[in-house]
């Protein structure tokens, strides 16, 4: 899974977006994935900004979400009955797995905050 998530982030380097820092929340039907990403030298921005501008396409940035959700389903580590969360933080890739129920808005908030993009 590890190679396949770097070849996918690998890609977005045609669009001159480099060490991305990506949050992936996936389950049997749905999925969310996002990151952030440096451009132009150093700005740091957030994906759907990165589309908003012109930087990457909508249709390039909704296959990479779906690619990304793909291997996280096709993956050894998935599990059908709870939430899988992929993470890459300065190039690490973790997955961990969480109860369904688990509320997405604070696990984005916080990830965020680990960033630095988003105040307590």
């Amino acid at each position: 899974m590890e190679k396949e998530i770097q070849n996918a982030a690998k890609k977005l380097e045609k669009y001159g977006i480099r060490n991305i820092d990506l949050l992936a929340l996936v389950t049997e039907t749905s999925y969310e994935v996002t990151f952030f990403g440096y451009v132009n030298g150093d700005e740091y921005k957030q994906s759907n900004e990165l589309a908003e501008e012109g930087i990457i396409p909508f249709d390039k940035l909704d296959a990479f979400y779906a690619k990304i959700a793909e291997i996280v389903r096709t993956s050894p580590k998935y599990s059908k009955k709870e939430l899988n969360i992929l993470k890459i933080d300065e190039g690490e890739i973790s997955f961990r797995k969480k109860d369904r129920m688990s509320d997405t808005f604070k696990i984005v908030r916080r990830w965020e905050i680990s960033l630095g993009v988003r105040s307590i």
